[in-house]
């Protein structure tokens, strides 16, 4: 009598939650206690947004590096 061979597919899932850095998930928000009173004041705080909006646009950039890097899309 033969033995009776028995074959099995064993199928292992890994569920993997990848997040960013969270250095590059830094709040874009404005500073709201900045006190503008002069027109040299007004213009500081605008060149603070400006600054403000590159500094988030570099972050949403390394974000979809890191994002393309880690097989997200």
């Amino acid at each position: 009598m033969q033995p009776r061979v028995e074959t099995r597919t064993v199928t292992v899932t890994e569920v993997r939650t990848l997040t960013p850095p969270p250095d590059l998930l830094q709040s874009c928000l404005p500073d709201t206690t900045f006190r503008v009173v002069t027109n040299a004041d007004g213009i500081d705080y605008s060149n603070w947004l400006e600054s403000m909006l590159q500094q988030c646009d570099s972050q949403i950039k390394l974000i979809k590096q890191w994002a393309t890097e880690s097989g997200g899309q």
